[in-house]
């Protein structure tokens, strides 16, 4: 069975590193407002954005969550590629 799981494996794993990185000593921090908008910097550089009307807050609206993870996927995507470099 293992000889078969082996022959097929992509190399991928699940499991988490033994050593942490936080965003300090990555120099990286990301926020979200409920309303006005969200950012991040990754050492001297930075952006931001403003929510649309459709992102704000509100009956139905998104929440704050989704609103923080949104400001951390926008990173990952400017950044991701020199994050560990």
């Amino acid at each position: 069975m293992w000889q078969e799981f082996i022959s097929w494996w992509n190399g991928a794993g699940f499991f988490l590193p033994t050593s942490w990185v936080n965003s300090d000593s990555m120099q990286l921090h990301t926020d979200a407002s409920r309303s006005i908008g969200f950012g991040g910097i990754f050492a001297s550089q930075w952006f931001q954005g403003q929510w649309r009307a459709h992102q704000q807050l509100g009956l139905p609206g998104i929440s704050i969550a989704r609103k923080e993870l949104f400001a951390l996927v926008a990173a990952c995507h400017l950044w991701g590629s020199i994050f560990f470099q």
